[in-house]
């Protein structure tokens, strides 16, 4: 494996070690929690609500009031960042492993980045292809909107989950307001 190859990987890691696991971006702000884990300021303080909440990776109860900023997190970020600036000044792009060409196109039927070759050959002739780019924005979205639909869903829970506890206090109350009332009956 080249060195290159193996640099690559290494800031792939990074990117991931880096990356908040509610909206998938660079954290901003990281925050850590209880736990350990570390989040978007803005996100965690979403999934807290009115104080605290549950951690999204362990589920682990954590406290608002108890996130640190995490440094470490937010230079690695400033850093990483750095890097991806000098590497888009320099020549840097990811080469087909079969043809060595530049990676533009992304087959839609395949799921895979294509070069020019790749994307003429006869496995992906007559599939639908698009800029790279473009399948990365596509993708970006389905995966907020499929994250906004997961936001919603946990939101009805817990609204259906304090309905059914104030019904369970209402029926409690209306049950010993019955007793109570057979008592008194019994007693005349």
């Amino acid at each position: 494996m080249s060195h290159s190859t193996t640099s690559k990987m290494s800031l792939e890691k990074m990117w991931e070690e880096v990356t908040c696991s509610i909206c998938l971006e660079p954290m901003v702000e990281p925050m850590s929690i209880e736990c350990g884990h570390c989040f978007c300021k803005e996100c965690i303080s979403e999934v807290g609500g009115n104080g605290g909440g549950s951690c999204p990776v362990c589920r682990q109860h954590f406290l608002l009031r108890n996130l640190r900023p995490n440094r470490h997190i937010a230079n690695m970020v400033e850093n990483l960042k750095q890097e991806a600036q000098n590497t888009k000044k320099g020549t840097q792009e990811v080469h087909c492993m079969k043809h060595g060409e530049i990676l533009h196109l992304f087959c839609e039927e395949d799921g895979q980045a294509l070069c020019w070759v790749c994307a003429q050959s006869g496995k992906h002739r007559d599939h639908t292809k698009v800029p790279i780019e473009e399948a990365a924005k596509i993708y970006q979205e389905k995966i907020h909107k499929a994250l906004e639909k997961l936001r919603k869903g946990k939101e009805l829970a817990e609204k259906l989950e304090m309905d059914l506890a104030m019904q369970r206090t209402d029926w409690k109350a209306r049950t010993v307001d019955c007793i109570s009332q057979v008592l008194t009956l019994s007693k005349s």
